[in-house]
């Protein structure tokens, strides 16, 4: 889903661009604004540098922005280069807006030009980028989307996404690099509450991302036992097709018990019973082979 702000900005940009629009007419949309989870570091960096553009125009005018573009990324490796290209227009457009001197057909082609120098450079930037630039980028576009909702980027927060059946807010954790195994305070994992919750999608997106369903918490309890305490009929053969061990599957068994979950137990009696069988399987053939050999010799 599109911020109100990047929607705003969006249209505002489309218009100036088109010449659909000329600012501080009466039917003009006012300047676009800074979205509300910009760190505030940044809005006095980029209002700076976009200060020092001044009433420059023509050659110097493109020129300024490309420079100014260009040393702001450099500055702001992190930063957001959705949220940097809107912090830029809302603040030259605010400037140009509020300056008495310039009439509207100056600021209209002002905008203009300004507009189309700023995504020309940024696009040039990102065609650039190296792979593990790039995929620095998705990252921290990734938080910057998690930061909109907002979220913070911690693991308690990942956590309780998971627990509480959020799906995107998890995938945008997980695009933005965090560890799927990564435990909250109280030593659970994401893969835990999402199983003792029932959230079958997205448990099968932190399987997908690598979490390991045999992770276990400070009481030893692994997403198995999560899962079967809650009855979660249509997790526990999820997690039992992703290599859930004999510890767990045993832990899981009381833990359905203590709940009194008929058909958890079955599920997970029947699986226990169809490892012990090719267990004793694999053994009798790992014998065979072994008297064979000892004939042989």
């Amino acid at each position: 889903m599109i911020c109100k702000d990047c929607l705003h900005y969006l249209i505002f940009t489309f218009l100036v661009s088109s010449g659909l629009l000329m600012p501080g007419t009466s039917h003009a949309l006012d300047c676009p604004g800074i979205p509300e989870q910009t760190q505030k570091d940044l809005q006095v960096e980029i209002r700076a540098a976009v200060d020092r553009i001044g009433s420059a125009k023509g050659a110097e005018l493109e020129k300024l922005t490309r420079n100014t573009t260009r040393d702001l990324l450099g500055k702001l490796p992190q930063a957001d280069k959705v949220y940097l290209e809107q912090m830029m227009y809302a603040t030259y457009c605010s400037a140009l807006r509020d300056d008495p001197a310039l009439t509207e057909s100056q600021r209209s082609a002002r905008i203009k030009a300004y507009n189309l120098e700023l995504k020309r450079t940024l696009q040039g930037a990102q065609g650039k980028e190296s792979p593990d630039q790039r995929a620095a980028s998705a990252k921290d576009a990734a938080r910057a989307e998690l930061a909109r909702i907002p979220l913070p980027y911690t693991p308690d927060a990942f956590v309780e996404s998971a627990g509480n059946g959020n799906l995107a807010a998890v995938k945008w954790f997980l695009a933005a690099g965090i560890n799927p195994n990564t435990k909250n305070e109280g030593g659970n994992t994401a893969l835990m509450h999402a199983a003792g919750g029932g959230h079958t999608e997205i448990v099968n997106a932190l399987l997908k991302a690598k979490a390991n369903v045999n992770e276990r918490n400070q009481g030893g309890y692994t997403a198995l036992s999560w899962a079967a305490s809650s009855d979660r009929k249509d997790v526990l053969p999820i997690l039992l097709d992703h290599g859930a061990d004999n510890d767990a599957i045993n832990k899981a068994f009381l833990s359905a018990a203590e709940g009194g979950h008929v058909e958890a137990l079955r599920m997970l009696l029947k699986r226990g019973r169809t490892r012990v069988s090719a267990m004793r399987r694999s053994e009798r053939l790992r014998d065979q082979r072994s008297r064979a050999r000892v004939k042989r010799s």
